[in-house]
């Protein structure tokens, strides 16, 4: 079973004697309001690379892959994974979407220098799209910050990976998760610390309810060949 690269470094740094359970740091203005958002967990996601899925009040299926090319004694690094999924909603349309995620580095001593940093490209049936970038590596070059846009039934988000845990001070290098963004404004949430994803979205029946679910499934089942 894969599991992602902040879950394991919350293992360590809590210790297996005594686990207590740790989460991505929410912005401000999306904890403590249950009457404009919910909290789910993506049930059925876990590690696996095919199955069923519940997101609240619909469910689907996905299959996703993750691989690894090294060249030259590991000088040269290749990732690419990939990642589809249906999601279906009692009386609507299904949703539909693929995703690709390409990086390219190169090895030089200890340092992983990128040559393609890591991108990430969806697309949805009915023309949505999302698009994922690496940022200019923070924390003197130890932070995988990425920061990217959703598009779709009139609705545009900002998307930026996530760092720091909650009541913890140093953040981790691989994203914790996910917070989306419109007009500066938070409007959702993606939780990757733990095995099942946890989602924190605006409630049925405003505009960036759906724009939110879809982008949020598509980073959830998107593997980190890297981690």
């Amino acid at each position: 079973m894969k599991l992602p690269l902040s879950f394991l470094a919350l293992l360590l740094a809590t210790g297996c004697a005594h686990i207590k359970p740790a989460h991505m740091a929410l912005p401000e203005g999306l904890a403590g309001d249950p009457a404009r958002f919910e909290e789910l967990s993506l049930q059925g996601i876990g590690g696996k690379a095919r199955g069923d899925f519940k997101a609240g009040d619909a469910g689907g299926r996905f299959e996703r892959s993750a691989s690894r090319l090294a060249l030259f004694d590991a000088s040269i690094s290749f990732d690419r994974a990939s990642a589809r999924y249906t999601l279906q909603r009692e009386g609507a349309d299904a949703v539909e979407a693929e995703c690709r995620a390409r990086r390219t580095e190169v090895q030089r001593s200890a340092l992983a220098l990128p040559v393609r940093p890591f991108t990430v490209d969806c697309d949805w049936r009915d023309g949505a799209r999302l698009k994922l970038d690496a940022e200019v590596l923070a924390a003197g070059g130890t932070q995988e910050a990425r920061k990217g846009r959703y598009e779709g039934g009139g609705v545009v988000l900002e998307l930026r990976s996530v760092h720091q845990l909650q009541g913890t001070k140093w953040p981790l290098s691989q994203p914790a998760g996910y917070a989306l963004w419109q007009d500066g404004v938070a409007v959702g949430a993606l939780d990757l610390t733990g095995v099942t994803p946890r989602l924190l979205r605006p409630r049925t029946g405003t505009p960036q309810h759906e724009a939110v679910t879809r982008a949020a499934l598509a980073l959830a089942l998107l593997w980190d060949p890297a981690t």
